[in-house]
């Protein structure tokens, strides 16, 4: 599927600018067709005495596209390429922008190459109802629809847009995260394949999100204490990372990291008197005074390889000395084994988060913290 992508030309155009380009390449192709756009779009079309033309507006109140055909109200579509559904976003829209649009009701759709996670495949978000439509749904309508067409070269752009949605849809469910069993890492030849199409950090930052998916729902199931900030899941150096902190006192925030197979337990320390650049003794002398959160006895058994197979490998961190991110940033860490599993890492995640969350400092200096 990778080489097919890489010999379909509106992949190469649409590099520059990813979701924009489909966004722009949809909106050409109902002012180019829009009888054929009605074919297409007609599941979420909602039939009104709305415009006598066709009118598609782009970025219109910040919504990607809005789309207006004779005999039906706008239809809005929110498109997540590369980047993951964001349901505080889509919420903001529907109260704000949506509610601007001083039209009929219009039908709300999310457009994404990455499953939300919703059951029926709609959620109310905003106080209106969203519908989530994958990239292969719409490339497979939009392939239906141009089947009889001409070999003019409008209809061709457009069947190479119904493929091009087709294949990234079918790379992203291949690589979607299936059973606990299996490893989070893909293969470094996977890997470097993905890294020459330019989608290895989309399929890392989809896997990260569908791993804390697991996570939180794990998290649920054993009662654990919700932290007050969420559970994060960030990208850096090229690579995914997963991380969740509670707060066990006033500028003290203890959790855990998981970055290229280093398992991190840490401490954010943003008090006065702990936060700082360079070096900050009170800050080392604190971690050193609640060694006992920097606990990994359980780790080599979650992951069934022995205590020194994990140990980090510089000497500094082997001697049992902090890592550190300034201004506020502390913590040890053991190395997990190169193909650790998913179900491990969520077993990881919910033994670290049960211990952060029922975790409080005890007084070290003149009574306080």
């Amino acid at each position: 599927m990778l080489t097919r992508l890489d010999a379909e030309p509106l992949y190469h155009a649409s590099r520059g600018s990813k979701e924009l380009f489909h966004s722009d390449i949809l909106a050409w192709f109902v002012r180019t067709m829009p009888q054929c756009a009605v074919e297409v779009f007609g599941p979420w079309l909602v039939e009104s005495d709305g415009r006598s033309e066709v009118r598609v507006r782009r970025e219109h109140l910040n919504l990607d596209l809005v789309i207006e055909l004779p005999g039906f109200a706008p239809l809005v579509i929110e498109n997540k390429a590369f980047a993951l559904p964001d349901e505080a976003q889509l919420a903001a829209y529907a109260r704000g922008p949506v509610a601007r649009l001083g039209a009929a009701a219009p039908s709300l759709v999310l457009l994404s190459l990455q499953d939300p996670g919703w059951g029926t495949g709609s959620a109310e978000l905003g106080g209106r109802s969203w519908r989530w439509v994958s990239y292969g749904e719409l490339g497979t309508r939009l392939d239906a629809a141009l089947a009889e067409a001409d070999q003019a070269f409008d209809q061709q752009v457009a069947r190479h847009e119904a493929e091009f949605l087709q294949l990234l849809h079918r790379i992203m469910t291949r690589l979607t995260i299936r059973d606990d069993s299996e490893p989070f890492a893909l293969s470094g030849s996977l890997l470097n394949e993905l890294r020459r199409a330019g989608l290895a950090d989309a399929v890392g930052k989809a896997r990260a999100h569908q791993v804390m998916r697991r996570i939180h729902a794990a998290l649920l199931r054993r009662g654990v204490r919700a932290p007050a900030r969420e559970l994060e899941v960030g990208f850096t150096r090229g690579r995914p990372l997963l991380s969740g902190f509670w707060e066990a006192a006033a500028g003290v925030w203890v959790g855990w990291q998981y970055q290229d197979r280093q398992w991190r337990l840490a401490m954010i320390l943003s008090s006065p008197d702990l936060f700082g650049r360079g070096k900050h003794p009170a800050r080392a002398e604190f971690a050193l005074a609640h060694h006992d959160f920097f606990d990994f006895t359980r780790v080599p058994e979650i992951v069934g390889v022995p205590e020194s197979a994990l140990l980090p490998r510089s000497s500094r961190a082997r001697a049992g000395e902090f890592n550190k991110y300034d201004p506020d940033f502390l913590y040890r860490y053991r190395v997990l084994p190169e193909r650790v599993t998913v179900g491990e890492i969520v077993d990881l995640a919910v033994e670290c988060s049960s211990r952060a969350a029922d975790w409080f400092p005890s007084p070290v200096r003149d009574g306080t913290v």
